[in-house]
């Protein structure tokens, strides 16, 4: 019983003491990352310690064990005596608890002694190694596995630098709070030893005694401090010493790599067989996770069958325990079907880095857009590693923790039952946390490989020529106008017809196809009009069709010819039509209320041209505009008038509002011209002179007859109406025909004799009173009134 109670005695005083000194340790905790700064002042035993020779510190280390070994055991002798009173053994006690603190720390520091003579004569073996560093054997270009090996060392190096780097400059900042803790507890030490010597109080004396073994406590737990941080030091001048080394051969080798095709064979048959014997594991793996999985279904079933039975206490805890033990062994199962899993998918990747490696040396002139994609692919894959880096550097902590609190558990569990299923817990935690170490290892190994492809890239990218730079430039344009041509806008859902069965599908509108349309469109256009105008143009020469005919055929036959075009141009880029509905859908709202003028105006374009109501050449009036409809379009209509001018009515308002066609059932139209002779005048006689005129007039038609009636008896003369009909033609304005008969009538009444008279008016004036006359000055004021 000696023995079990010193190594229970022993634990706990390690952790009551050196704990504190244990968390702030960086090989065993995360540490937070501090910028590299030089060591601050070392206390003055440290440095009386850090500038004796390495033999020395060894052999006054190990003496302090053996002295303290010796005080161990003359302490554990006296404990050993059965007469011993209560209050000297506790005293005894914590001597002993605090000598084999110290004996640890003393062991510690002899083992930091020992590695720092290791790395001194590693580093002397590395200078000289590097003072006599000689390049490797063969001739350029030498193998891409060469410089792998080269490139590989070059970055470990530099990984473990970067962390030692941080390490050491962690352990300065603890050696300078231990610092501070070690000159707090000398200065309590003075002042409790001022008071001892005042006063014999065993009390003061006791904490005398307390304050000298935390002041050696500490000062031996610096001690161990500063000599981790010399061990990481020596380390890491080592490998910047092996990193020289290495940056040498990669100097002289100046990227001069080549990927023979064996090398490229057997590296992918390698990668490919470990691929295969994953798989393989996986089968075994997935056959013991499904049997997991049947005895997690027995046991569950078993467990829920007792229980709703309300079975006894012992029966439903025996059955919780197995469905626990299963339900860890089922855990364990699945981590490491997706351990395997996972190395798969990662070998994968690895087959596609060698291919890219084949792309990168199998071409003297690789294709720029193809290096440019490896080299997004290289970055995407590097910041994915490091997401799942920590992901599972989070999970890896979250089970060791587990691990930690079931061993703890299992130690002081005392039914056979509970350390069942806390080893079976225990189990699959270890079995999950190896399978976490496992994949970051090859996370790991997979981020060097891309790093070492990232450098490969930017190594080819610095050896171009201006020429090779420029192919460069031109091969990456192309590259982004051929992701520009096929970057798809939208998706459309189709329907194919497959063996007499509908298939539904889903085709995507690219910009190359909307553009390929539109070129076919408008090429098409083009074509189309251009053998439209030719027929209608050899139409109206050969068979004498009329031109008004021809604009109507030709507008028929424009639209219709370009929706032909645009079902054709969709369907040889293979754009459903369906497209039609998808964009009626999203622009509905926004398209009806912003083209309702628009919609209107077509359809009322289209009544125009079936029902026909006017037709080019028509003499119409609406709204107030008089003229001659010289088009008819689709939107709207072209009125030009007597005074030149060319007036756009939309197509709505021909169908609308008030249309007066004067030519459309017939192009003869009646008009009527007012003439006002003297009273006294024959009015037989002035008939006839009216009538003569207007049937000498050419345009005047001779059938209907012109009339002339006396319309009126005016106030001042007698009024005569002259009716006659005109032929509407392209040539004749009724304007001009009204003008003419006016003269002429005016000329043949001039050599009548017969006037026309002013207008007249008989005016007369009340007389009732007098009207008043009045001689006033031009100078005189007006009277107000």
């Amino acid at each position: 019983m000696r023995i079990p109670f010193r190594r229970n005695l022993t634990a706990l005083t390690f952790f009551l003491f050196a704990w504190p000194a244990l968390a702030q340790l960086p090989s065993l905790l995360p540490v937070k990352p501090v910028a590299t700064k030089a060591a601050p002042a070392a206390p003055a035993a440290t440095d009386a310690i850090s500038a004796k020779d390495p033999q020395q510190e060894l052999a006054d280390a190990q003496g302090r064990l053996r002295d303290t070994q010796d005080t161990l055991k003359r302490i554990q002798d006296q404990l050993d005596q059965s007469t011993l009173a209560i209050n000297a053994r506790n005293d005894l006690l914590k001597q002993f608890n605090l000598r084999q603190t110290l004996a640890d720390r003393y062991a510690q520091q002899i083992d930091y002694l020992k590695q720092l003579q290791v790395l001194d004569q590693k580093i002397v073996d590395a200078k000289q190694q590097r003072d006599s560093w000689v390049p490797p054997v063969g001739t350029a270009p030498w193998s891409v596995v060469d410089g792998d090996v080269i490139r590989n060392e070059m970055l470990v190096y530099g990984a473990r630098i970067a962390q030692l780097g941080k390490e050491s400059a962690a352990l300065s900042e603890q050696l300078v709070g231990l610092s501070r803790e070690k000159a707090d507890s000398e200065s309590r030490l003075r002042q409790l030893q001022e008071k001892a010597d005042k006063t014999s109080d065993a009390a003061d004396r006791q904490g005398l005694d307390d304050v000298r073994g935390r002041l050696a406590l500490q000062t031996a737990v610096i001690v161990r401090t500063d000599l981790d941080r010399r061990v990481k030091d020596k380390d890491r001048a080592l490998l910047e010493i092996r990193r020289e080394i290495a940056s040498r051969t990669w100097d002289y080798f100046g990227g001069r790599f080549v990927l023979p095709p064996d090398v490229l064979a057997n590296a992918k048959a390698d990668l490919q067989g470990a691929i295969d014997r994953d798989r393989e594991a996986e089968l075994k793996a997935l056959a013991r996770s499904e049997a997991a999985m049947a005895r997690l279904s027995k046991a569950q079933s078993a467990f829920q069958r007792l229980d709703q039975s309300k079975a006894p206490a012992g029966q439903i805890a025996d059955a919780r325990a197995v469905l626990d033990i299963a339900q860890a062994d089922e855990s364990a199962a699945r981590s490491e079907v997706d351990r395997l899993r996972q190395l798969i998918e990662i070998g994968g990747y690895g087959l596609q880095v060698w291919d890219a490696r084949a792309i990168i040396y199998g071409n003297p002139r690789p294709d720029a857009t193809r290096l440019e994609d490896i080299a997004q692919r290289v970055s995407v894959g590097l910041i994915r590693i490091r997401q799942a880096r920590d992901f599972l550097q989070q999970s890896l902590t979250t089970r060791e923790q587990e691990a930690f609190d079931l061993r703890e558990a299992l130690l002081v569990t005392k039914s056979a039952l509970d350390r069942k299923v806390i080893a079976a817990r225990l189990s699959s935690a270890n079995a999950q946390t190896d399978s976490a170490r496992s994949i970051l290892a090859a996370l790991d190994k997979f981020e060097q490989f891309l790093t070492v492809i990232q450098s490969e890239l930017g190594i080819y990218s610095q050896d171009r020529t201006f020429g090779e730079r420029l192919i460069d430039y031109w091969q990456r344009l192309l590259g982004i106008s051929k992701k520009i041509w096929q970057y798809e806008l939208f998706t459309v859902d189709d329907v194919l017809l497959v063996d007499n069965r509908e298939v539904k599908t889903t085709r995507g509108v690219t910009v190359g196809k909307s553009v390929g349309a539109i070129g076919i469109l408008i090429f098409g256009f083009l074509l189309v009009s251009w053998l439209i105008r030719s027929a209608i143009g050899l139409a109206e020469r050969r068979i004498g069709l009329k031109s008004s005919a021809a604009t109507q055929i030709r507008r028929w036959l424009t639209v219709v010819a370009t929706a032909t075009l645009i079902i054709l141009s969709f369907n040889l880029v293979q754009i459903p039509l369906s497209v039609f509905a998808f964009l009626g859908g999203a622009l509905a709202i926004g398209a009806g209320f912003g083209t309702q003028n628009l919609i209107k105006n077509l359809i009322s374009g289209l009544m125009l041209l079936i029902e026909r109501p006017i037709r080019m050449g028509d003499l119409v009036e609406v709204d107030g505009i008089k003229g001659r409809v010289t088009s008819i379009g689709i939107r709207f209509s072209t009125i030009h008038s007597s005074d030149g001018v060319d007036t756009l009515i939309p197509n709505s308002e021909l169908v609308e509002k008030k249309l007066v066609n004067w030519t459309y059932s017939n192009p003869d139209a009646r008009r009527d011209i007012r003439v006002g002779v003297a009273y006294g005048t024959d009015p037989v006689q002035v008939k006839n002179l009216i009538k003569s005129a207007a049937l000498a007039h050419p345009d005047v038609m001779t059938q209907p007859e012109p009339t002339v009636v006396l319309d009126d008896l005016g106030d001042s003369a007698l009024i005569f109406t002259l009716r006659y009909w005109i032929r509407l033609g392209a040539g004749t304005d009724g304007r001009e025909v009204d003008s003419d008969l006016r003269c002429e009538i005016l000329d043949k009444l001039a050599s009548a004799g017969i006037d026309v008279p002013y207008p007249q008016r008989d005016v007369r004036l009340s007389v009732a009173q007098p009207l008043p006359v009045a001689v006033i000055h031009p100078n005189a004021e007006p009277e107000h009134r």
